[in-house]
């Protein structure tokens, strides 16, 4: 399986439920990171999940000397997402929202790209 489950002792009478990605589990979240369904950028809740976990694709952290073909081939995968979610619908939504007077202003100051 992609899961194991076991139990631990929680607080009070309670015990609790962990959960641990297998090898092969590890692996399908890694290929689902980089080749996300149309529907994991779609739906508002799998594209926050999928953000929730973007950061364990290899090359998102510290460079690597050694992951030199590793860390291209996340940066295309990433680059490839980074295209695909500018074209979602939430994301034409978002460019189609009101803006507020001097927001413009604002994300100028911080530095953060205005749409």
């Amino acid at each position: 399986g992609l899961v194991e489950r076991h139990e631990e002792e929680g607080a009070g009478a309670a015990r609790r439920q962990v959960l641990t990605l297998t090898e092969a589990g590890r692996a399908e979240l890694l290929r689902r990171l980089r080749e996300p369904a149309d529907l994991d950028i779609s739906d508002q809740t799998r594209f926050f999940g999928l953000l929730t976990f973007l950061s364990q694709l290899p090359g998102t952290g510290a460079p690597d000397p050694r992951a030199g073909s590793a860390r291209q081939a996340s940066s295309s995968a990433t680059a490839s997402l980074s295209h695909r979610l500018s074209a979602s619908p939430v994301a034409r939504a978002t460019r189609s929202m009101p803006r507020w007077k001097g927001s413009e202003t604002s994300s100028a100051r911080s530095g953060l790209p205005s749409r």
